[in-house]
């Protein structure tokens, strides 16, 4: 079992109440360069979205993007130190214990670009929706970029973790529409991540 730290108390509450914990500077600028300037220069991918699908392996290019999404490679990433060391930071993996009362399994490593799309894009999964991956399971995700309102901020439904709309299960997992969400939903409710490059995002989906 890993130790819980004092500190990771406060996030352990908040995420249980929320369903989500967001922490900023969780990497300084310097490591979020140096995992940059890895995967755009040392990792390969794929370019990725409803419309198109490249099975060749190759490096991104930020100026013109394929497809809404460009998704690396896991064995390409997993050769990261640094990334490496996210992966088993005790104090990430002491909240999700605590968060699941038994030792947590490290099931996914990715990572990808997203870009600009004139509607959203079912496949890259811009529209509402929630996962299910598992029984019981986190997704953290960290910031590599400055995301906002402009730029396609991440959103969440506060407390959704808990309980989740009957009509949404009915349809099954399918992806949801803005005018749904809103017509469903409190605005108070529905949390906008506006969040700078290297915080961490703690969320149950």
């Amino acid at each position: 079992l890993y130790k819980i730290e004092e500190t990771d108390e406060c996030s352990l509450k908040f995420l249980n109440k929320n369903g989500f914990v967001l922490k900023e500077n969780y990497l300084s600028s310097n490591d979020v360069d140096l995992i940059k300037n890895f995967l755009i220069h040392k990792c390969q991918g794929k370019y990725e979205s409803d419309n198109f699908r490249d099975f060749q392996l190759q490096k991104v290019n930020l100026n013109k993007p394929l497809a809404t999404t460009f998704r690396y490679d896991t064995n390409e990433i997993l050769e990261s130190e640094k990334i490496q060391n996210i992966i088993i930071d005790p104090k990430i993996l002491s909240l999700c214990q605590s968060y699941f009362k038994t030792i947590p399994i490290i099931d996914v490593v990715s990572s990808w670009w997203s870009f600009p799309s004139n509607i959203p894009d079912n496949y890259s999964a811009q529209y509402w929706h929630y996962d299910l991956d598992r029984p019981q399971w986190l997704k953290m995700f960290i910031f590599l970029t400055n995301c906002g309102e402009k730029n396609g901020a991440h959103k969440f439904i506060k407390n959704s973790h808990r309980i989740l709309n009957k009509k949404f299960l009915r349809k099954g997992y399918v992806r949801i529409e803005d005018e749904i969400i809103k017509d469903n939903f409190q605005k108070d409710k529905i949390i906008m991540m506006s969040a700078k490059q290297g915080s961490v995002l703690i969320e149950d989906t």
